[in-house]
């Protein structure tokens, strides 16, 4: 729901048959009250054939003013490539606010601060600044020269100041190899026996036997 309400604004205020419904270009403009004592009047006047890319232009009314929007239509197949999509959850990540051509105004590895301009957005014959929403370095740039961007769609990244480049690595436990060539390195040497060659166990000392002792007497005949 937040996600939602962070993209497409409090739909709360919409009436309920505008918000299932939508506008008619057929009816009379439509009262929505933001608030107390602002009311807009909406209207739709038409709404144009997909093009190549699945975009409609949306024609409407605010307040009695004529307006165009460019509407991607994503029941239509398009040819356009997936674009990746900017993480709100990420400071780093500047992203396209509305349609439109974006150029990049930095390089990899550049240092900004916030609010530097990091690239102009063109809609509707009007050119836009985007600027860096924190201090830090650009680490990525997803956005081509002049390529065509949805809203949140991915610009760029910036690496926060102070944050490194690549997470550390937890302590790796070692495994039963690592173990036992430890405990190998570890372990006293084997003591050799005298004249034991090596790679040769070493002979078996034997046990002297015991000089024969006198027989039993002969009795004289």
């Amino acid at each position: 729901q937040a996600e939602k309400t962070d993209r497409y604004g409090d739909l709360s205020v919409l009436p309920s048959l505008l918000f299932w419904y939508g506008l008619d270009p057929h009816e009379q403009d439509t009262a929505v009250v933001l608030g107390r004592g602002v009311r807009l009047l909406l209207g739709l006047r038409s709404i144009s054939e997909p093009n190549d890319e699945g975009i409609r232009i949306v024609g409407f009314r605010v307040n009695g003013q004529p307006r165009d929007i460019d509407t991607l239509d994503r029941t239509v197949a398009s040819d356009r490539p997936e674009h990746a999509r900017a993480d709100p959850t990420r400071p780093g990540h500047v992203a396209a606010p509305f349609r439109g051509a974006v150029n990049v105004s930095v390089a990899v590895g550049d240092r900004v601060e916030a609010g530097d301009t990091v690239a102009v957005i063109e809609a509707m014959k009007m050119e836009s600044s985007i600027s860096a929403p924190v201090a830090g370095t650009v680490e990525s740039i997803a956005a081509a020269p002049g390529g065509l961007l949805e809203p949140g769609d991915l610009i760029l990244e910036i690496r926060p100041a102070g944050r490194s480049a690549s997470p550390r690595r937890s302590a790796r436990a070692p495994n039963r190899a690592e173990r036992l060539s430890r405990a190998s390195r570890c372990a006293p040497a084997p003591v050799r026996r005298p004249g034991a060659r090596r790679g040769r166990p070493a002979p078996a000392r034997s046990t002297p036997r015991p000089a024969p002792g006198p027989g039993p007497a002969t009795p004289p005949r």
